[in-house]
């Protein structure tokens, strides 16, 4: 920036470069944004290929996993687990719904966020009982809904906040029904 002598050019150099740089700043933040959109959904796309890839090799060759099949595509076994998760949770991501989870995963495959530390994942225990994390975070859900519920009657509800909470409740659904 120029050295400027008089109060009110400074003033004014700085106003106009300020405005200048948070335009700026603003545009590049959404077209990240959308590039990052885009780049979810084009891997949720990518999960749903894994997907059938899957499924025919399947029926010929039992002895290959999703990680090497997706390896042997050229897609790095992380970045395939990525995109089988966000293809399952695809319904959120159209409806624009982003829980949490969804958009730790889009961020971190996006390289907004830093990568799990992943260490030791095939190693871990598959067979751990349920633990009081997992009936707590329940509890704490119900009390939520209860209280949304309360606070405003689901006779209010627009249609497309109904769909939202359906959507967002199905995997919850479809897991009790088979407890």
């Amino acid at each position: 920036m120029e050295i400027v002598t008089t109060h009110d050019n400074a003033y004014d150099a700085a106003k106009h470069a300020a405005r200048s740089k948070y335009e700026t700043a603003l545009h590049l933040a959404a077209t990240a944004k959308d590039a990052a959109r885009d780049a979810v959904l084009l891997m949720a796309e990518v999960g749903a290929m894994l997907e059938v890839g899957w499924e025919a090799t399947r029926r010929g060759d039992e002895a290959t996993t999703r990680g090497s099949m997706a390896e042997s595509w050229g897609i790095p076994r992380d970045d395939a687990e990525k995109a089988l998760w966000l293809n399952r949770n695809r319904e959120q991501l159209e409806l624009e719904l982003w829980p949490q989870d969804v958009a730790k995963v889009s961020a971190r495959f996006c390289g907004l966020l830093p990568a799990p530390f992943s260490e030791g994942k095939e190693q871990r225990d598959t067979e751990r009982p349920v633990t009081g994390h997992w009936l707590t975070y329940a509890g704490k859900l119900q009390r939520n809904l209860s209280s949304l519920i309360s606070d405003r009657p689901l006779a209010k509800w627009r249609d497309d906040e109904r769909e939202s909470m359906r959507v967002a409740l199905q995997p919850i659904v479809d897991l009790w029904k088979q407890l």
